[in-house]
């Protein structure tokens, strides 16, 4: 029940300048199951990431300038947690699902950057889906703006879905998603 996972990644910018960076990133999933019914499921997810770990630097030499050139990457970690709820009537389709969530990211080499998020998901026959959340994250806007220095919002979503997959013999799964997200 646990995944680790390790990828090396190369970021090539291709602007005004020519700059190169090679970062790793590093990430971590455990799940647990609470306690399985017969038509029910209850189940947490704990999370982790973090995103340039080794601190990348551009790493193009041809660059004279010391503040163009050591310009750095963002490195993030990232920390989530989740409860999952299913009742099964055993029928083609889920009866019920929840999901409620929440994150806190941190970018480790900047004082702002941090952020919090946390969401509710709703699924009623695995057809419509209901969601609704909030978030909060810090910014340096160089007080142009009248964020302060954050943004924050609530959010809400609907979808919907149909899974014929699950209802005939055709492959196929259709999605229509709708959120709203002043930010």
């Amino acid at each position: 029940d646990l995944s680790i996972g390790l990828s090396g990644n190369l970021l090539n910018v291709e602007n005004y300048l020519q700059q190169e960076y090679l970062y790793f990133d590093f990430g971590a999933h455990y799940k647990l199951d609470l306690f399985e019914e017969s038509n029910n499921d209850h189940q947490l997810n704990f999370a982790l990431s973090l995103t340039n770990f080794n601190f990348a630097k551009d790493r193009n030499d041809t660059i004279n300038d010391p503040a163009i050139s050591n310009t750095n990457l963002p490195v993030i970690s990232k920390y989530a947690a989740s409860y999952n709820f299913v009742l099964d009537l055993h029928y083609p389709l889920k009866a019920l699902e929840l999901t409620a969530l929440t994150e806190f990211q941190l970018v480790l080499n900047s004082t702002y950057h941090t952020a919090f998020r946390a969401g509710l998901e709703v699924s009623i026959l695995e057809i419509l889906r209901l969601r609704t959340g909030y978030y909060y994250q810090t910014e340096y806007d160089y007080s142009v703006t009248n964020n302060y220095g954050h943004l924050s919002d609530f959010t809400y979503g609907v979808g919907l879905n149909l899974p014929l997959y699950k209802l005939s013999k055709f492959p196929i799964n259709l999605h229509i998603d709708y959120v709203n997200m002043r930010q």
